[in-house]
């Protein structure tokens, strides 16, 4: 089949969704305005005076990992169910029988589904950086902190020698850059891998349950290695070396990669038409 359907056939895809992508984007705004109370709430009762320091890279990208508009608590709640729930209703509608006969093959099948995982992944970042800066930014003032010794990054440095030279990694530009990257590539592998795991079962709630289990045994640290969702958030530690994060950017890529190469074998051997 010519590229030209492919894309047409994508485009086909992502308007079968239709009147959804409403409840997607209310979905969205939820979770983003939960995530960024959720910041104030949590530090804010524990650490007396810490959220006064609070800049707008605070809540977008918090620096342990964990909270924040963009790292492990969003990649739990708001990414796996919203991409789930996408290639559930995807797989819906591009493998009826009538359009698989249509696209011809079930390599172009697999383009499709990859064409799509990697537009949607696109938008949902751009979607989630402008949403989570305009919101952290109306709330707490757009400044960032982070590149004065009045922040949050500098009370938790353990060593104030340290901060003049993370500075330079800490622009707004280059943390946008980053976070922008890494989430890309964590929307994608959680796509690849559901897509994956959508061709052996069929129940969307029980693919939901196997990646947040996922997910959460990756946060508990019970396995000696971050593997899932953490390996696609960002800490302290990782803007003190950063070639941690090109580190975590190669390991995405490669991974879903893998995801994207195993998962085309899978689709050829597939039967949709039984």
């Amino acid at each position: 089949m010519k590229q030209s359907n492919v894309w047409t056939i994508t485009r086909k895809g992502i308007a079968s969704l239709g009147s959804r992508w409403f409840y997607v984007c209310i979905y969205f705004l939820v979770i983003i305005m939960g995530l960024i109370f959720s910041v104030f709430y949590s530090f804010g009762s524990r650490e007396e005076g810490l959220m006064e320091k609070a800049g707008v890279m605070d809540l977008v990208v918090f620096l342990n990992q964990t909270s924040g508009t963009t790292n492990h608590s969003m990649l739990t709640f708001l990414a796996i169910p919203l991409i789930v729930s996408i290639v559930h209703l995807l797989v819906q509608y591009q493998e009826r029988s009538n359009v698989v006969l249509k696209i011809g093959s079930r390599f172009t099948l697999w383009q499709t589904h990859a064409v799509f995982a990697v537009i949607v992944s696109f938008v949902l970042t751009v979607c989630l950086l402008i949403v989570s800066y305009v919101l952290s930014g109306l709330i707490v003032g757009f400044d960032n902190t982070w590149i004065t010794k009045d922040s949050i990054l500098y009370e938790l440095l353990g060593d104030k020698q340290l901060f003049s030279s993370v500075v330079p990694y800490v622009s707004t530009g280059r943390v946008l850059t980053v976070v922008f990257v890494t989430k890309f590539l964590s929307f994608l592998l959680i796509f690849f891998l559901a897509l994956f795991l959508k061709r052996f079962i069929k129940n969307i709630a029980i693919i939901f349950i196997v990646l947040i289990a996922m997910s959460g045994l990756d946060r508990t640290g019970m396995v000696p290695f971050e593997f899932f969702t953490f390996f696609a958030s960002l800490s302290l530690e990782d803007w003190l070396h950063p070639v941690h994060i090109y580190y975590k950017c190669f390991y995405l890529f490669v991974l879903s990669l893998f995801l994207y190469g195993i998962t085309g074998v899978v689709y050829e051997k597939k039967d949709f038409l039984q």
